[in-house]
């Protein structure tokens, strides 16, 4: 499935792709076959949605997606995990996507990946989403670990911390609700808010 930002007297653009379910095995070919790259730019790609169908993402896969700034890993429905493959991410997949900053996975138990996944700018800048009570196991998982910050992307029910507009930067409290500098925070675990979202976050 592919999002386009154009109508068809404009030019079409894809700036979202969602890898279909028979694609198992995501490799940089697949992506290519799915946009066809002598037609559609593959720099457009700004969002990768990976199928809870998907077993393996090779070395690479969305190095010509050089602008992608966020992927998603669906994981498969919990009555479904028992028999579904155990996703597998190659070492160095997502090292060449710079601008890559918001990561989102679904599985409740962190895939096993090794340190190198995704490049240094990512770790550093990018924010990691996982499911709800997930954030400490992420936190201490290979690889997963190593991003600096670590949300589960829910409310937060601290109530000394006041919502405002959805467009001011985000601000960090600790768990008592005093406000922080996220740049000079004793790693921990945090509140984040922006606008009116809150939500926990690991500061390493």
């Amino acid at each position: 499935m592919k999002s386009w930002s154009k109508g068809y007297d404009e030019g079409w653009t894809i700036t979202t792709l969602r890898t279909p379910y028979y694609v198992k095995n995501v490799a940089d070919e697949d992506i290519d076959a799915l946009v066809h790259p002598n037609i559609f730019s593959l720099s457009d790609i700004k969002n990768v949605y990976f199928h809870s169908a998907t077993a393996s993402v090779s070395q690479g896969a969305l190095s010509s997606c050089i602008n992608v700034d966020r992927v998603v890993f669906y994981a498969p429905e919990a009555e479904e995990q028992t028999e579904a493959p155990v996703l597998q991410i190659a070492p160095m997949a997502f090292a060449t996507n710079k601008k890559l900053v918001n990561v989102e996975c679904d599985y409740l138990v962190p895939p096993v990946i090794e340190e190198n996944v995704f490049n240094n700018e990512t770790y550093k800048a990018g924010c990691l989403t996982v499911p709800e009570g997930t954030v400490e196991l992420y936190s201490k998982a290979n690889g997963w670990k190593n991003f600096s910050l670590i949300t589960d992307g829910q409310q937060s029910s601290i109530s000394q911390i006041e919502a405002e507009g959805n467009d001011c930067p985000a601000e960090y409290f600790d768990l008592q609700g005093r406000p922080v500098d996220h740049d000079h925070a004793a790693p921990g675990l945090y509140i984040r808010r922006q606008g009116s979202t809150s939500s926990k976050v690991v500061i390493r």
